[in-house]
């Protein structure tokens, strides 16, 4: 339910702006945005196919600037993330596609500044 409240205060008109193509087609993959950086994680290319990386886009000067390959044994979809800033943290999801395996409890994290993985404590259960 939609509140009145704020019907009738005036609203930004915001247009759509076309930007650069990703490198690759992905869906269900998670993302985040680091000060001018985008990062694009993980997902399924098609249902048979999923992406084990990170593409990397500048909002600066509007390219795709990087890949940073992802811990093999990291989920490629229905990933949980956050950042600090700095780090950012990757935790469970489903490995593989197809979803033909359980979920996962393993946890990982990204440091930008070096774009090393690094294993982080597990959950104490699996999560999708």
């Amino acid at each position: 339910i939609s509140s009145p409240t704020y019907g009738d205060l005036p609203a930004p008109e915001l247009e759509w702006e076309q930007m650069p193509s990703a490198p690759v087609p992905r869906l269900d993959g998670s993302s985040i945005q680091i000060g001018d950086l985008f990062y694009a994680i993980n997902g399924y290319g098609n249902i048979d196919y999923v992406h084990s990386h990170a593409d990397i886009y500048n909002f600066s000067d509007n390219t795709w600037c990087g890949r940073i390959e992802s811990p093999k044994s990291m989920a490629n979809s229905h990933l949980g993330m956050t950042t600090d800033g700095r780090y950012v943290y990757v935790v469970a999801g489903q490995p593989g596609p197809h979803c033909t395996v359980p979920p996962t409890n393993l946890a990982f994290v990204l440091d930008t500044e070096t774009r090393e993985w690094e294993s982080f404590p597990p959950l104490p259960a699996s999560r999708y």
